[in-house]
């Protein structure tokens, strides 16, 4: 009789996207028992030279992010995908099953600096998700998937994706293709500057992205100093993910995701 691996043990496959952006993944061949559906979770950070004073704050957040969504009543439905981007795009860990994942590792993986290639990590984060949700079908599984960037600069260093044109296409296919259920992607503002938010809802409109806001400013001082703006982040991302989870199988995105959210 032959056994099933525990979710530690899903090795993980390599994979390119239409753009030949590579990324790596669960591998559905060893998925069988673990779930007829799967909830796909971006978080892409920025981590140029401008959020250098957050480094350890957004270490603390990425890691309370997968804690709560370890906690949710349909994680085993779920996987996430952790992306830094700054002048290049860098994959912190591919899609994985959220049993498989140690909030712990994320401790130094996100020293910052450079400039901000942000169309880059948007079509690398939305193509992921589809060339992954191709190959999900591909082994009988129904796949959905929701994307946050969250980001303080204005794009300025993107070498793939050189146009909001780009990105465009990117979300067109995600939510006219059979590859995945449904796609949505949410851009985050990190600070308070209002005309930063004119600009992110500029990006919103020509990246067809689906919603667009400034949350505000983590303070300088570390994750202790901003421990509730933390918390008010990570129950927005958990709770985006979770109705995502519930609407998969649906035919549809989720609709209950909040439409503003201020740290």
């Amino acid at each position: 009789m032959s056994t099933q691996p525990t979710v530690d043990e899903v090795g993980d496959i390599s994979l390119q996207t239409a753009s030949a952006f590579q990324f790596s993944a669960a591998d559905p061949s060893q998925l069988t028992g673990a779930s007829s559906k799967f909830t796909l979770a971006t978080i892409a950070v920025d981590v140029s030279g401008s959020v250098s004073q957050f480094a350890t704050t957004i270490e603390a957040l990425v890691a309370e992010i997968v804690r709560a969504c370890q906690k949710d009543p349909a994680a085993d439905s779920l996987m996430i995908r952790i992306v830094k981007f700054n002048h290049d795009v860098e994959e912190v860990h591919g899609f994985k099953l959220l049993g498989s994942v140690n909030p712990s590792d994320y401790k130094g993986k996100f020293y910052c600096g450079g400039n901000t290639a942000l169309y880059d990590a948007m079509a690398n984060s939305v193509e992921a998700a589809v060339a992954y949700g191709k190959s999900l079908a591909a082994s009988v599984y129904i796949a959905n998937a929701v994307t946050f960037v969250i980001t303080d600069g204005q794009e300025n260093a993107s070498s793939t994706a050189t146009s909001a044109k780009v990105v465009a296409d990117a979300n067109a296919e995600a939510i006219r293709g059979e590859a995945l259920e449904s796609s949505q992607i949410i851009l985050l503002g990190l600070t308070d500057d209002p005309s930063f938010g004119t600009y992110l809802e500029g990006v919103r409109k020509d990246c067809k992205c689906d919603k667009s806001m400034v949350i505000g400013s983590f303070s300088v001082g570390g994750p202790n100093v901003n421990a509730g703006k933390i918390a008010k982040l990570v129950g927005f991302v958990s709770h985006s993910v979770s109705s995502t989870a519930q609407a998969c199988g649906t035919g549809g995105p989720s609709k209950s995701i909040p439409s503003a959210l201020t740290i």
